[in-house]
């Protein structure tokens, strides 16, 4: 974990939530290998809670729910998934809803349209002035991005358990991505033979910024995706980062989870903008200040 980031404002809702004695759902915001260190530091979050929701898709949310959307920049025009999450929320009509720390950028009709059930947390200034802007009712406060809170050596006390070790393969089986999981592994395993100084991770997709696109083999968080139903799976594919990262002197990305993994290490860490602006809001709100870490045009 960072120094100077607090979720506190975050875990007050969190255990109102739980204090309404119903079940929960939790649906877990799929992607990249970066969604799965966000994933992983949520459960670290929640095992201090004492919180144990139930893993859900979002067609599974039905009337009367308490609903929660995993953290990270889907709630933007790129991607549908948070969006769909909030228009069945309001289909369905569920208790309470929340969605935990995001990028928020456009959707201003659909946020407009949300009412006190929902609370939207926004892990940097520039999204809850967007989200405020929109007129929504909805409850606004600030969290930091959740894989900031990750305790790597807890998360590596995890995975050497031979229970979890278990556990894991049978996840992989039942959700269908030994396949993925296991190329994944030998993608790492080649990139680390061919590595030398600085780790550059640099987009090759739609939020490269235009005219500065990265080499797509270096790219490491797009080399695994998933819908990441499993906590396993979440910790083990973390776990791989950091030790991929472990190798580096220095990083240089605009991989904004590529970066975080690298600052919880302790390396240093140069950041460069996304395309709309993203990684730049987040470094502004919890990163700047803190030693070894930058951001450059």
């Amino acid at each position: 974990m960072l120094p100077n980031h607090s979720w506190q404002a975050l875990e007050s809702e969190l255990r109102q939530l739980m204090a309404r004695r119903r079940s929960i759902r939790f649906v877990i915001n799929r992607g990249n290998a970066g969604d799965g260190l966000i994933a992983a530091g949520t459960w670290q979050l929640f095992d201090r809670l004492k919180f144990y929701p139930i893993v859900s898709k979002t067609n599974q949310v039905q009337s009367g729910d308490i609903a929660i959307y995993g953290g990270g920049g889907n709630l933007v025009p790129e991607y549908p998934d948070c969006r769909q999450f909030l228009e069945r929320c309001l289909a369905v009509g569920v208790d309470r809803a929340m969605i935990l720390p995001h990028t928020i950028r456009g959707h201003e009709r659909l946020l407009a349209s949300l009412d006190q059930r929902f609370t939207l947390v926004c892990r940097d200034i520039e999204s809850l002035e967007r989200v405020r802007a929109s007129g929504t009712v909805a409850r606004i406060i600030m969290a930091p991005d959740l894989a900031l809170c990750l305790d790597i050596e807890r998360l590596r006390e995890r995975c050497r358990n031979p229970g979890a070790r278990r556990r894991f393969a049978l996840d992989l089986v039942a959700h269908g991505q030994a396949a993925r999981y296991f190329r994944w592994r030998r993608t790492l395993r080649r990139l680390r033979d061919e590595r030398s100084g600085t780790l550059y991770v640099l987009r090759a997709d739609a939020e490269a910024p235009v005219g500065a696109s990265g080499d797509p083999r270096w790219d490491i968080s797009k080399h695994y995706i998933s819908k990441f139903r499993s906590r396993y799976e979440c910790d083990f594919v973390s776990r791989d980062i950091f030790d991929f990262i472990e190798g580096v002197p220095a990083v240089v990305t605009n991989r904004l989870h590529v970066g975080i993994a690298g600052a919880l290490m302790g390396k240093q860490v140069t950041f460069r903008d996304n395309s709309y602006g993203k990684i730049r809001a987040v470094f502004n709100t919890s990163l700047r200040g803190i030693q070894g870490l930058s951001l450059t045009d």
